[in-house]
C-alpha cells in the first residue's frame, strides 16, 4: 500500500479524534514541534520509526524529553494505536499530514521570510499584511542570510517578493546586460 495513503488515513483519524476531544490546538502544537524535530534530527526520527525492538512507551518518553513537556493524551493514544498496527515507520509522515490537514481546515498559510538581519517587527507586519491580502492566518518562518546585504525575501503560497539589496543588484545587472545587447 502507498505510504502516503497510509499516513493520510491515520492523520485524518487523528484530526477527527483531536477535534472530537477539543484538543486539536494542543495536538497541532506538539505535532508541529515533533515534525520539526524529525526534520532537524534524522537520527531521532530513525529511533522512533525504525527501532522495532524499542517499546512505544520508550519512544513516547523520548518524544516528551525532546519536546521538554508531556505529550497530549491524544498523541499518546494515537501512538499506541499506530504501534499496535505495526505502522510506526510512518509516524513522522502521519504527523506531517496531520499538520497539513489542520492548517488547511484552519486556513493557516505558511511561508518563509529571509532577512539580512533579525527583525521581529518586520515579520509581524508582513504576516499581518499577507493575512489581509490572502485571508486566514499567515505564519512566517524567519531566518537570517547575510548575503542579502539588506532587505528581505518573502515567500507565501507561491507568491515571492524579493525586496533585498542582492535582488535589486541582480535586476540592475540584468537590465544593463539587456540594454548592452540591444545596442550591439
Amino acid at each position: 500500500m502507498n505510504e502516503g495513503i497510509i499516513a493520510t488515513r491515520y492523520a485524518r483519524a487523528l484530526l477527527k479524534y483531536a477535534v472530537e476531544t477539543g484538543r486539536e490546538d494542543e495536538v497541532y502544537a506538539q505535532a508541529s514541534a515533533l515534525v520539526l524535530l524529525f526534520q532537524k534530527v534524522p537520527r531521532f526520527r530513525n529511533v522512533v520509526e525504525g527501532n522495532r525492538e524499542l517499546p512505544v512507551e520508550k519512544k513516547l518518553s523520548l518524544m516528551e524529553t525532546a519536546l521538554g513537556q508531556g505529550l497530549v493524551d491524544a498523541i499518546i493514544r494515537f501512538a499506541a494505536l499506530v504501534d499496535s498496527r505495526s505502522r510506526m515507520e510512518y509516524w513522522s509522515r502521519m504527523l506531517a499530514s496531520f499538520v497539513d490537514m489542520y492548517r488547511e481546515v484552519r486556513q493557516i498559510r505558511t511561508g518563509s521570510l529571509v532577512t539580512a538581519v533579525r527583525h521581529e517587527d518586520l515579520r509581524e507586519r508582513l504576516e499581518a499584511a499577507m493575512e489581509e491580502r490572502l485571508g486566514g492566518t499567515v505564519v512566517l518562518e524567519d531566518r537570517v542570510d547575510g548575503s542579502l546585504i539588506g532587505g528581505f525575501v518573502l515567500e507565501v503560497e507561491g507568491l515571492r517578493m524579493d525586496a533585498s539589496v542582492d535582488g535589486q543588484l541582480r535586476r540592475i545587472r540584468k537590465e544593463l546586460i539587456e540594454k548592452d545587447n540591444r545596442i550591439i
